[in-house]
C-alpha cells in the first residue's frame, strides 16, 4: 500500500505543479486535496505495516527455533521505537514542507521549486519502498 501512496502523492504533486504553471485553481486544489487525503492514508499504511513486518518476522524467528517470549518482547520493542521514529520524522517531514515552500517562494517568487523537491522525494521513497519490500529475492543456491 505505501508504495502505490507513494505513486498517488507523486502525481498529486505533478497536477499541483501543472497548475501552478496553468495558473488553475481548481487543478490546484484538486491535487492539493488529494496530497492530503494521500497524507493520511500513507500515514495509515506505515503504521500499520510496521508491526505486520516484525510480526513476521518474529514468527519466522520463532519457526526456526528462537525463544518465543524473548522474540516477542524483542519484536514489541522494535515496534514500538519504529512507531516513534516515524511520527518524529512524519513531524519534521511537516516542517521541512514549509521550509521548501518558504525557500521556493523567496527564490523564484512561486512554489514551481518546491513542488519539484516533493516529486523528487516521493520518486526516492518508491525506490526505497520497491528496495527493501517488493523487490524480487535472489534466488538461493
Amino acid at each position: 500500500m505505501p508504495f502505490w501512496t507513494f505513486a498517488a502523492m507523486a502525481a498529486g504533486a505533478a497536477t499541483v505543479l501543472t497548475a501552478s504553471r496553468q495558473h488553475s485553481l481548481v487543478l490546484f486544489l484538486a491535487g492539493f486535496v488529494a496530497l492530503f487525503a494521500l497524507s493520511g492514508v500513507g500515514n495509515g499504511s506505515t503504521y500499520k505495516m510496521i508491526p505486520a513486518i516484525h510480526r513476521v518476522r518474529a514468527d519466522t524467528a520463532i519457526r526456526a527455533g528462537a525463544d518465543p517470549v524473548a522474540t516477542e518482547r524483542a519484536a514489541h520493542r522494535s515496534i514500538s521505537a519504529l512507531i516513534g521514529l516515524a511520527g518524529a520524522v512524519g513531524a519534521f517531514g511537516g516542517v521541512l514542507v514549509n521550509i521548501a515552500f518558504r525557500q521556493a517562494f523567496l527564490t523564484a517568487h512561486n512554489g514551481d521549486a518546491a513542488y519539484l523537491v516533493f516529486l523528487s522525494y516521493y520518486a526516492l521513497c518508491l525506490l526505497l519502498t520497491w528496495f527493501a519490500y517488493l523487490r524480487p529475492a535472489a534466488p538461493r543456491h
